[in-house]
């Protein structure tokens, strides 16, 4: 699957900090995510921080669809060095009745060696 352009990232990451401003927020409560922030000390105010830093550079894909037949809205894939620590980031925007609600499905040191198109971290 070839990489979204920069404008395609771009736009969508003015939404998803859109929807941090408006406080449509959702964090997903894997295990993983909560070792995370456990493990780091790290509150959802560090991992908004972190996700309303991101920028094209930190793209790693998407959008993917999901397949998750529950919910509406494509997987976006990004990497981000918080606190000198690597973190995998995947969010998607949600349509909700009174607009886009950001539902952060992963936030954890990465499993895999990730890959930066737009030359991102590390």
């Amino acid at each position: 699957m070839a990489a979204a352009s920069i404008e395609e990232i771009q736009g969508f990451l003015l939404d998803v900090k859109m929807a941090i401003v408006r406080k449509k927020i959702s964090l997903v409560r894997r295990k993983e995510n909560l070792e995370c922030l456990a493990k780091h000390g790290w509150s959802i105010d560090d991992i908004l921080f972190g996700i309303s830093a991101l920028t094209y550079r930190n793209y790693i894909s998407g959008p993917e669809e999901d397949d998750d037949p529950r919910f509406n809205g494509d997987i976006w894939k990004f990497g981000h060095i918080i606190d000198g620590t690597e973190c995998y980031i995947k969010i998607k925007l949600v349509v909700v009745k009174d607009g886009e609600l950001l539902v952060c499905l992963s936030f954890h040191e990465p499993i895999y060696e990730m890959r930066y198109p737009y030359k991102g971290p590390p």
